[in-house]
């Protein structure tokens, strides 16, 4: 499954007082860009600082999902299981109840 979303914390919001405007806009695309293709962006040096820190929260974030993920496919994988022997014990003439 796909990660298509990506959450912003506002402890960075800090971070972005020392850029302009356009700086902004910038960073804003490459993490963008980034959360879509784990590209790393080629950005002006206090651009990429910022973008660093948010990388950070983005890969763990990822990692958070992708662990989620693997955790519910295991899950699904053994109710499926119970399911089927659930089902297969229910063939004689008496049928469940």
């Amino acid at each position: 499954m796909t990660h298509n979303s990506f959450s912003l914390y506002l402890s960075t919001a800090e971070d972005l007082l020392d850029l302009t405007d356009a700086e902004c806009g910038q960073l804003i695309r490459a993490v963008f860009d980034y959360a879509k293709d784990k590209k790393p962006p080629r950005l002006a040096p206090p651009v990429m600082m910022v973008f660093r820190r948010i990388r950070r929260y983005l890969d763990a974030d990822a990692e958070k999902f992708r662990l989620r993920c693997e955790q519910n496919r295991r899950a699904g994988k053994i109710s499926a299981q119970v399911r089927r022997e659930a089902a297969a014990k229910c063939t004689g003439e008496d049928g469940c109840t």
